[in-house]
């Protein structure tokens, strides 16, 4: 029988954080530029291009997305961004922003590609410029999307390149017709973007060819992603694993005494968590469902035992008046637990704490933190800011500064905020 603990190697802290790492129990301002003020982020400052559309490259914060955390990228790691959709972006380019240098760069250029009147046109107002069926512009990369929870990055030893690969799966945008979706791959290393094969259970209904938001998370055990429809019920499953390096794709049953609805309308969320083995889903009502991977073996195990969590303490409310916006629950290898941030109020982390047996007690736990000396008193200060359309999995654990790290979408600033006991 194996054990319900998963010793992992955790990536290890340097002796001497730099001084900007807010320290025990604060949470700091950290970039030493926004996005939007860095010269060279932005392809077309004057916001005139094809791709520019109503919002501009802040639409890659804006407008329902996430990122990736790239540990191998400078001496501290790198967040990645890339998205837009529905008219408000249609750049593809991805951007980063290097923890240790604190600035913002693009890796690359967008494709000259717009939203027209008739469709998708060219730069030149072509009329061959058109998105394919599976999501692809007529230069082989992708029109970006509302990403929510779905970007995520498999590591070199994954088949994710020297770098590592951000990995999501395509579906239909605004005025593009996309009826084959397809996992797109981005190697940075190689600055390529690849695709295929087809998704396997995209949710049905107006989620195989609308709203389809899926959520993703790798699974260091396995070396794969997970990911969770919504639209989807118990009784359809409805989580799926794709192996990267294999092409190889796993529809898994799950099995549970209650029926329940998966991911949410907004957004799927799903996190791995290497120390007990299991996932999260977020489901429809704001509950939360544990799937228990402890001697699961893909393609041959016949189920994935599920149930919802009993939940005690003040938890964080991933349902906040009516908006399904919620952040990832990231899950944090310094203790094993999951974590989220109260947004857009981000001055107070949730922990929730895993029972030693999956099928206990989970326990909900809150820090306030305070601000590091040259932060705001407010994080992220401006008037009436709202949710701004959440974070996502822009709001990730950095174990190499002890921290997590998250990047705003209405200052287009980046943050870090670190728990008292993460000495």
């Amino acid at each position: 029988m194996p054990s319900r603990l998963r010793f992992v190697a955790v990536e290890a802290a340097p002796p001497s954080l730099p001084s900007w790492v807010p320290d025990p129990g604060e949470y700091a301002d950290i970039s030493l530029s926004t996005a939007d003020a860095t010269s060279g982020v932005n392809p077309c400052p004057a916001n005139n291009c094809p791709y520019t559309m109503n919002e501009g490259q802040a639409a890659i914060w804006r407008d329902w997305n996430g990122g990736v955390y790239a540990p191998t990228m400078g001496a501290y790691g790198s967040i990645l961004f890339h998205g837009g959709g529905h008219w408000g972006y249609c750049g593809n380019e991805v951007l980063r922003y290097d923890l240790e240098t604190r600035l913002f760069t693009r890796l690359n250029n967008p494709s000259v590609y717009g939203f027209g009147q008739d469709g998708w046109v060219a730069f030149e107002k072509a009329p061959a410029g058109v998105v394919n069926s599976y999501g692809s512009f007529p230069d082989g990369r992708p029109n970006p999307l509302h990403y929510y929870n779905g970007l995520e990055l498999v590591p070199s030893d994954a088949g994710g390149g020297s770098l590592g690969s951000i990995v999501f799966m395509h579906r239909m945008n605004s005025n593009s017709t996309v009826t084959d979706p397809q996992w797109w791959q981005f190697d940075i290393a190689t600055d390529t973007w690849t695709h295929g094969p087809t998704c396997i259970k995209a949710a049905s209904g107006s989620g195989a060819n609308g709203n389809q938001y899926v959520g993703l998370t790798y699974d260091s055990s396995r070396k794969g992603i997970w990911r969770v429809d919504i639209n989807a019920d118990i009784n359809s499953n409805g989580i799926s694993f794709y192996d990267v390096d294999t092409g190889t794709q796993y529809d898994v049953p799950l099995n549970s005494g209650n029926s329940f609805s998966l991911g949410r309308p907004g957004s799927g969320m799903i996190s791995y968590n290497a120390t007990h083995d299991c996932l999260l889903i977020c489901m429809a009502s704001g509950a939360i469902a544990c799937v228990d991977l402890n001697g699961f073996v893909l393609g041959v195990t016949a189920f994935a035992p599920t149930h919802q969590i009993t939940q005690s303490g003040s938890g964080y409310s991933l349902v906040t008046g009516g908006t399904l916006y919620p952040p990832l629950l990231e899950y944090c290898s310094y203790d094993g637990n999951y974590y989220v941030l109260n947004w857009p109020n981000n001055s107070t982390l949730y922990k929730l704490t895993v029972p030693g047996t999956l099928t206990g007690t989970w326990v909900w736990s809150s820090e306030s933190l305070t601000p590091k000396s040259g932060t705001s008193g407010v994080a992220f200060e401006s008037p009436a800011r709202g949710d701004d359309n959440g974070l996502y999995s822009r709001f990730r654990y950095v174990a190499a500064i002890k921290s997590f790290v998250w990047s705003d979408g209405h200052d287009l600033k980046v943050q870090a905020g670190r728990p008292s006991n993460f000495t």
